[in-house]
């Protein structure tokens, strides 16, 4: 019987690790305002897409991208055609200066106007978003409205410019606040018409740009806001260090034929809320000359201090949630005080954190509590922050079934 010869096959059978992408976290959200008018920045930009776009039902559509260096931003809604905005320009120096990426939240509007943006029918989209970037510098180039010298305005109405900001911190400030994040806006040119204290705006601070006409006319247009969280965009996760006096690349400035433009005002000796950014003569350089928050007490929340202490507040929840399900006992309180004890461990190796009166490490008590109505473990954290020697007591909250609570005392 003869045998009909057949095709041998070899098969390689192995067994690899599955390559997992990592997902890079959120560091500057950048917000704006746009009508539903040309392309799509999602279908023009897919592979920077970070959410799909859903509409509602009012036909409002937000569009979620993450930029880097290696995208063109030409698509991005710029000072050219009839809606003007900063958008464009506002990434594109985010990402000169440094700044990791950019998440741009775009809100497209049947009606919308980029200067719209702070209005409480609009501001109120971002919040969902926002909620789940913790952490973030918030910026919106646009709510000011559009740059006085490129529209042939050599005015501008201040008092309407603080009625946006205050509009927008009140939609979008519980938000900030609680995904601890830091609010950066550029100040209108007058002090507020309200006191410090009535602005709302504890989780945020005010840039302004200094300098000759010469080199305000090249970049006083630009968002000086953009240009101080660009520096806070940088992978500082622990120790967020002070960006005072530091020389700044802005790039080339606008070619404008108009050469008139309003001088920023000095800050005022009876608020001293608006930072400074310096406009160099020579070259298209800056400095930043100061960096204090509006929370209060001010004057004594600079930038560094906050965001340490946002990021300690973050870390010390993160800890304390895992123990909400959990049995109120003696034993879980001791293991609530080593919980907090390593969340706190990167700060105190960073030499950022110490203890109270001298001590090397923050001191932490935990204790249950057997109140039959409300039971949970309750812990307190007394801390002082390095090197502004800046004092914090936090007291942290577990209540079973429900997420804990840091609250700063």
């Amino acid at each position: 019987m003869r045998v009909t010869p057949q095709p041998s096959v070899r098969v390689q059978v192995g067994i690899r690790r599955p390559v997992v992408a990592r997902a890079e976290s959120a560091v500057h959200a950048m917000l704006g305002l746009y009508p539903r008018t040309g392309q799509w920045l999602s279908d023009r930009y897919p592979s920077a897409v970070v959410t799909p776009p859903e509409r509602s039902a009012s036909g409002v559509v937000l569009e979620h991208l993450r930029f880097g260096p290696q995208n063109r931003l030409d698509a991005v809604p710029g000072l050219a055609g009839p809606f003007p905005s900063r958008l464009r320009d506002s990434v594109g120096l985010a990402l000169r200066l440094g700044a990791q990426s950019v998440d741009l939240l775009l809100l497209r509007a049947p009606r919308g106007r980029p200067e719209q943006i702070s209005q409480a029918e609009y501001a109120e989209y971002f919040a969902s978003t926002l909620s789940r970037m913790p952490g973030v510098c918030v910026t919106a180039p646009d709510v000011l409205g559009r740059p006085a010298v490129l529209y042939g305005r050599t005015r501008r109405d201040s008092d309407l410019e603080w009625r946006r900001i205050r509009s927008l911190c009140a939609a979008l400030g519980d938000t900030w606040r609680e995904s601890w994040q830091l609010a950066l806006f550029d100040a209108p040119l007058s002090d507020p018409p309200w006191a410090s204290s009535e602005l709302g705006l504890a989780d945020a601070c005010l840039f302004t740009w200094l300098g000759s006409p010469r080199a305000l006319a090249r970049h006083g247009w630009r968002s000086a806001a953009v240009v101080a969280s660009a520096q806070r965009s940088r992978a500082d996760d622990v120790v967020y260090l002070s960006h005072i006096g530091r020389t700044l690349e802005l790039g080339p400035g606008r070619r404008i034929r108009r050469r008139t433009i309003p001088t920023p005002v000095e800050p005022s000796a009876q608020h001293g809320i608006i930072n400074r950014v310096l406009l160099h003569d020579t070259g298209d350089t800056a400095q930043i000359l100061s960096e204090e928050t509006l929370r209060p007490p001010i004057g004594q929340w600079s930038i560094p201090v906050l965001r340490t202490v946002q990021g300690i507040h973050r870390l010390v929840r993160l800890a304390a949630n895992d123990f909400v399900f959990r049995p109120v006992t003696e034993l879980q309180s001791v293991a609530l005080t080593v919980a907090l004890n390593m969340a706190l461990q990167p700060f105190v190796q960073a030499g950022v954190l110490r203890g109270l009166g001298g001590n090397p490490i923050p001191e932490v008590t935990a204790e249950p509590l057997r109140d039959r109505m409300a039971p949970g473990l309750s812990a307190m954290i007394g801390a002082s922050v390095r090197p502004w020697a800046k004092r914090i007591e936090l007291r942290v909250g577990v209540d079973p079934g429900n997420a804990a609570t840091v609250e700063l005392t």
